[in-house]
């Protein structure tokens, strides 16, 4: 018997965090048939694997690529990086459900311009008319969908600063479990954004029961990361410990200099939980996020439309200043800790010359303070404006990258390719994530490799429920990187952000070589997942 392909010689870490072993791995129709020591049998392609780590492709599990394998299906940026699978609808943010009303469909897009890409046209409503697009050209990663908590409190009650009523939430849970029945991986919530900062943790946990009965996953951008992040933290383990539900943190930090040399204190907090919790990381100081979250929760009411009519009023833009300068109630200020110099510009299309630079150096330029050039950007960009914000120490990032049963992604969006770019500067975790990873922590030893790629692959796989993924096992689907693990390493930087990494030498999904001899094929074999 023949077999399509098998990889030769490799050394093979099979995704269980047991050490290396030397052998062959058959795959044919799309599935790994064999994996043993010496594979007599022949096939049709043979890739010699010698001197080179045979895994299972990597799992980006937090990811925003949902509309720009849209745009793009062939992007660089991900599998490059060895990522054959990605978690999208992260931070609340999932494009359905939408309503068909023309303002409330340019309210959300914009709440929702860090996923979005010029040009495209949102012409659905449902999961399923979104799923639709996708069509039959495939994109070059398998899709797990998270149907984010933003988009229902949006499509049910706006973006009204209140608790919702009984009939309200009742409403959201019915539109959560139907997307469930078709398929969607788990919930997610960005408690940094509007609207799903008005929701109370009451709300929140009637629906991670939902959560709990179809055994899916609610993952957490949480309420504060910086000086509220305990108190933050301790929210996600109450609605965990209420409900039963699986909850996840997303994008783990310890930012700000609240924080500093807290690190080990908030991952005994999470080991310590009694709920059943996990959390994800990328592996820099620096986030990334649109201009939005420097201005107060409260401002926000109404979208951005009512944001900027309050900018308007002289009386309040000196109110809203106030608070960017110092913070209001339990929300703490991004732009009063570094006087903005933290704070990084990387999307303007009004002021394109301004990219590259901090709020305090544009405020320095315009003779105004970060706050007041804070505002007159939002002002030009109607919203749609995004900065990468240094928030954290790298002895921080170091301990919570290291900690067992850590999980990882991008926080990014899939980029690249044949089509003009979609950002011009966005964060070097785009394209860097995954090679930085196993260049600082795994070829160093700080993790030992095994156990680096059990949490990139098998470990995150069986978290987000994938099932026959994240494994090299007989009968599993056929997701496989082959690296030079001396090699691999990322060519993004914070100025050259947009630089594909090395180290990939062949890069499979579902059978599909995608990546060989470290070139794309420009065949994509994804899948659209359902649970």
């Amino acid at each position: 018997m023949g077999y399509e392909y098998v990889f030769r010689g490799g050394q093979i870490l099979d995704g269980s965090g047991s050490p290396a072993w030397i052998g062959d791995v058959a795959v044919s129709g799309g599935r790994i048939m064999e994996a043993a020591p010496k594979i007599t049998a022949g096939a049709e392609r043979e890739i010699d694997s010698r001197g080179l780590l045979l895994c299972p492709g990597f799992i980006d599990v937090h990811s925003h690529s949902d509309i720009s394998l849209l745009y793009e299906r062939n992007p660089d940026s991900k599998i490059f990086q060895g990522i054959t699978t990605e978690i999208v609808g992260n931070c609340g943010f999932s494009p359905f459900p939408l309503l068909r009303d023309p303002l409330w469909l340019k309210r959300r897009r914009t709440s929702l311009q860090f996923i979005d890409v010029d040009g495209m046209e949102w012409d659905w409503e449902t999961f399923d008319g979104y799923r639709e697009h996708f069509g039959a050209e495939k994109p070059n990663v398998n899709l797990a969908f998270l149907t984010g908590f933003g988009s229902l409190r949006a499509a049910v009650m706006g973006y009204e600063n209140r608790s919702a009523s009984a009939a309200e939430l009742k409403a959201m849970c019915g539109m959560l479990e139907e997307h469930f029945q078709k398929g969607s991986a788990g919930l997610s919530v960005g408690l940094g954004y509007p609207p799903d900062f008005y929701a109370g943790e009451a709300e929140l946990t009637e629906l991670a029961r939902v959560v709990k009965r179809y055994d899916r996953i609610f993952a957490f951008h949480i309420r504060g990361e910086r000086k509220t992040q305990f108190q933050a933290t301790s929210e996600v383990i109450s609605i965990g410990r209420n409900s039963g539900a699986k909850v996840h943190i997303s994008h783990l930090k310890c930012a700000g200099n609240h924080n500093r040399g807290r690190s080990g204190q908030l991952l005994e907090m999470i080991r310590d939980a009694k709920c059943d919790i996990s959390f994800d990381m990328y592996p820099y100081t620096a986030g990334s996020s649109n201009l939005g979250l420097v201005f107060p929760p409260e401002v926000h009411e109404g979208g951005t439309e009512a944001l900027l009519g309050r900018l308007a009023d002289p009386e309040m833009r000196k109110q809203i200043q106030e608070m960017m300068e110092h913070g209001s109630g339990q929300w703490s200020t991004l732009i009063g800790e570094q006087d903005g110099r933290n704070l990084r510009m990387t999307r303007l299309a009004k002021h394109p010359d301004c990219i590259g630079m901090s709020l305090w150096e544009i405020g320095q330029k315009w003779g105004c303070t970060p706050c007041e050039a804070a505002c007159r950007l939002m002002e030009a960009e109607r919203g749609e404006a995004e900065m990468v914000m240094f928030m954290e120490t790298e002895e921080d990032m170091d301990r919570i990258a290291m900690y067992p049963g850590c999980l990882y992604g991008t926080d990014g969006l899939a980029m690249g390719g044949e089509r003009p770019l979609i950002r011009q500067m966005p964060h070097p975790r785009y394209y860097g994530s995954f090679p930085t990873l196993i260049g600082r922590y795994g070829r160093t030893g700080r993790i030992p490799m095994e156990r680096l790629v059990s949490q990139l692959s098998g470990q995150a796989a069986v978290r987000f429920g994938l099932a026959g993924r994240g494994f090299i096992r007989r009968g599993y689907a056929a997701d496989l990187v082959l690296l030079n693990p001396a090699e691999v390493g990322a060519g993004a930087t914070y100025e050259n952000p947009c630089r594909r990494s090395k180290g990939v030498e062949y890069l499979m999904v579902n059978g599909c070589l995608e990546i060989a001899g470290g070139e794309k094929t420009g065949a994509c074999g994804g899948n659209l997942l359902s649970f």
